[in-house]
C-alpha cells in the first residue's frame, strides 16, 4: 500500500517523429514497494488517445534506495506536437499525476559542407620583351 509516494523529477519534453521513452523518477518510503500492478498511464499526443495495447510500463531502481524510475513508453511515434502522460501510482491509495510537455523536432545532424576549393588562379599574361631590331 503506497503513501508516501511523490514525483521526485520528470522530464519536460520528448521527441517528435520517435516512440515515447519517458522515465519518471517516484520518491517510495522505505517500508513501500511499487509494483507493476500498481501503476497505470495514460498517454495524449494532441487530443488523441494512444491504444492501451501500444504503451508500456516498467518500473526500474532509482539512483538511491527510496527512487523507482516509472518508465511510460509507446510503440508507436509521437506524431503531435503537445504530449500529455497521465501517471496513477498506488493500489489501494491512488496517486495521480499529469505532464503535458511539447515534443521538440530530432536532433538532425548535417553533415559539414566540403571546404570549397579555391578556383584555379589565373595566372597574369607576362609581358613580352620588347624585341630590338637593329637596322
Amino acid at each position: 500500500m503506497a503513501h508516501a509516494l511523490g514525483i521526485v523529477r520528470a522530464p519536460t519534453n520528448v521527441v517528435l517523429g520517435a516512440p515515447l521513452n519517458f522515465p519518471i523518477s517516484v520518491q517510495v518510503a522505505s517500508d513501500e514497494s511499487l509494483n507493476t500492478t500498481c501503476v497505470t498511464a495514460e498517454v495524449h499526443q494532441g487530443d488523441q488517445r494512444i491504444a492501451p495495447s501500444a504503451l508500456r510500463t516498467s518500473i526500474e531502481q532509482g539512483a538511491v534506495a527510496e527512487e523507482r524510475v516509472v518508465r511510460v513508453y509507446t510503440t508507436v511515434a509521437i506524431e503531435e506536437p503537445v504530449v500529455t502522460i497521465t501517471l496513477m501510482l498506488g493500489c489501494a491509495a491512488r496517486f495521480e499525476r499529469r505532464f503535458t510537455v511539447f515534443a521538440d523536432p530530432p536532433l538532425i545532424t548535417v553533415a559539414a559542407a566540403p571546404e570549397p576549393l579555391e578556383p584555379p588562379r589565373a595566372e597574369a599574361p607576362v609581358a613580352a620583351a620588347p624585341v630590338r631590331r637593329e637596322a
